[in-house]
């Protein structure tokens, strides 16, 4: 589920006419869905891996998402960030297209921050951490060794968790 295709302009004008019917209907065939809301790319084109805001945006439309979805246990908010940040800001291949050292570590920790806890549970300012999205709790975990590719280390996968 893509955020540059699903909430372009923001969770409050998100079409979900894509994903509803999508994860009714593995719903329906009790499988267990790994939702992504990043997958090379930079998410809406108003914003970029490079944004600073990249980090609390993505938050609020992972919020959407996991209200409205409350059955999905398992999301992967930046999907391979490193080979994003390489493509998108070293070999400036994708969007924001830089070619420097700089623009590729920025890329970098502009996703990280996006997908590892800001600030310890207990923090309730819902602003400060895309990790705890409204009333869920979401912890990070290595995928298996044998999920990852030789291109790319093991993502992180945020797995809800209730209060």
């Amino acid at each position: 589920m893509l955020w540059e295709r699903t909430a372009p302009h923001g969770p409050e004008r998100a079409n979900w006419r894509w994903p509803d019917e999508r994860l009714g209907r593995i719903r329906e065939l009790g499988l267990v869905p790994l939702v992504g809301l990043v997958h090379h790319g930079s998410g809406p084109p108003d914003t970029s891996v490079v944004d600073p805001s990249f980090p609390d945006r993505l938050a609020l439309f992972a919020r959407a998402v996991a209200e409205r979805y409350p059955w999905v246990e398992r999301f992967t908010p930046v999907n391979e960030p490193l080979t994003t940040a390489r493509f998108s800001g070293l070999y400036g291949h994708w969007y924001p297209h830089g070619q420097d050292d700089r623009t590729f570590v920025r890329a970098l920790l502009t996703q990280c921050r996006a997908v590892v806890p800001a600030g310890s549970p207990e923090n309730e300012d819902q602003s400060a951490s895309p990790s705890q999205i409204g009333s869920l709790r979401v912890k990070v975990v290595p995928l298996p060794a044998s999920e990852s590719t030789v291109s790319s280390p093991p993502c992180a996968v945020a797995i809800p968790r209730a209060r």
